[in-house]
């Protein structure tokens, strides 16, 4: 396979990834040839390292496309577990485990905890095994095939990720004038996604790549800024908060983590900021944004979500959202303070809706609804767990700032997008293009930032 130098041809793209395009045709064909289409990308997970990646990406992209385009799939939820497991085993027989770098040894531990736990704490056992085990197999391939990567191998799958997230604004970009575009809510733009709330933090994830390419050249790119202000734009028309505040505040959140935590300077990851232009080009746009009331009608259209909601801030919007969340956590964290309600339990146990296979009887489905990530992971596993969780969370900056700028960016990105949505942990919707971006990161142990 030719790899990183000639990804942009795009001959060599599409001779490349032909076999991937007959698997999105199938799954976008019809309901019998979407079923076929979890087979083949199966069986595509088997010819590599690299298309283990790709595997699992692309089974995001099929569980999260909009209904109105993508075939319907009787075994889809059935279809995306046999890609974790066939990923899993492609993994073990491609990757050596010889010598594996301890930050990823701590992060399959601390997977490994919450199966243990589940087993002893959880208020529903059979769910919390079940999630607990799904995240240790995922992030456990994912962390493995990144790490077996050479330079030229992971440049080219980081490349590849970034073409499908391209591909998906692209392809969007006809539904703003279709209603099939606004599926969901009738409102808020979700594109070729199948929700609003996901295709809004999708497009910030691009969006922050974008960001930091921008902020570690030297100059003023601004073709960046013009693709930056167009993602900005359709993460608005989604009316995605999380995405807005996200994509809003990676910048300030990156140069903070970088300017307390890191022995270097700033600018040593950030070039930018040393252009004699960035001054000027900020000052125009607090100005314009200062001049224009259109600015704050676009303020309010993020906030209310583009309806008629009263509300007078952001805080107020988020306490709206998520306050009456929050306050269930914080009960079930007073009452059980050690060890919590179980890994992936919702904060009512007795809400939960759960979704058994018609073979086994295994509960594949049970989705839960949580906001910041930090007080879900804290009532789920209680103190214990959660201190285990926060060394996590060290070590990811640390790796991110040891590495450079893009990194430091992805993680920020990462967990603002958790702050108001607990998906991290749940690699079955949002969670799994989280887990593959960060997994890209805490592997990468062979480029130091100078």
């Amino acid at each position: 396979m030719k790899i990183a130098g000639n990804f942009y041809n795009k001959s060599n793209f599409f001779k490349e990834n032909l076999f991937i395009i007959l698997i999105i045709i199938l799954r976008f064909g019809s309901s019998y040839t979407a079923d076929f289409s979890y087979i083949f990308l199966a069986i595509f997970a088997l010819t590599g390292r690299i298309q283990i990646i790709q595997a699992l990406l692309l089974s995001w992209f099929f569980s999260m496309s909009n209904t109105e385009i993508i075939a319907y799939s009787d075994y889809k939820t059935i279809g995306r577990y046999l890609i974790i497991i066939i990923c899993a085993i492609s993994a073990l027989f491609r990757v050596s485990l010889k010598k594996i770098d301890k930050f990823i040894l701590y992060t399959i531990f601390l997977s490994a905890y919450f199966v243990f736990h589940s087993l002893i704490f959880s208020q529903i056992v059979n769910v919390s095994v079940l999630k607990s085990l799904n995240w240790l197999i995922v992030i456990s391939t994912l962390s493995l095939t990144w790490y077996s990567f050479n330079e030229n191998e992971r440049e080219y799958t980081f490349k590849w990720i970034i073409k499908l997230l391209e591909l998906i604004f692209i392809f969007s970009l006809p539904y703003l004038f279709l209603d099939s575009g606004y599926q969901r809510t009738g409102d808020n733009f979700q594109g070729i996604l199948s929700h609003p709330m996901v295709y809004g933090p999708t497009m910030s994830i691009l969006g922050a790549i974008y960001l930091s390419q921008l902020f570690t050249k030297k100059e003023l790119s601004f073709f960046l800024i013009f693709k930056i202000s167009l993602i900005f734009l359709f993460v608005a028309l989604s009316a995605s908060r999380t995405a807005f505040f996200a994509l809003t505040f990676v910048s300030i959140f990156s140069l903070l983590i970088v300017a307390f935590f890191s022995k270097y300077k700033v600018s040593s990851y950030f070039q930018i900021i040393s252009s004699s232009r960035i001054v000027l080009f900020l000052l125009v746009l607090c100005l314009l944004s200062i001049l224009d009331y259109q600015f704050f009608n676009y303020l309010e259209f993020v906030i209310t979500k583009g309806n008629a909601v009263d509300v007078s801030s952001f805080w107020e919007a988020y306490n709206m959202s998520r306050g009456r969340l929050f306050e269930e956590m914080i009960e079930n964290i007073q009452q059980y303070p050690l060890f919590g309600i179980g890994f992936g339990i919702a904060s009512d146990s007795q809400s939960m809706r759960i979704s058994y296979d018609p073979f086994f009887g295994l509960p594949i489905q049970a989705p839960v609804e949580k906001g910041i990530i930090f007080v879900a992971i804290l009532e789920e596993v209680g103190i214990t767990g959660f201190i285990l969780f926060l060394l996590w969370i060290k070590g990811l900056v640390n790796r991110a700032i040891n590495i450079g700028g893009m990194s430091v960016f992805i993680i920020i990105t990462i967990f603002l997008l958790n702050m108001a949505e607990a998906t991290l942990f749940s690699p079955g919707g949002m969670g799994l293009i989280n887990l593959i971006l960060l997994t890209s990161v805490i592997t990468n142990t062979k480029i130091k930032n100078n």
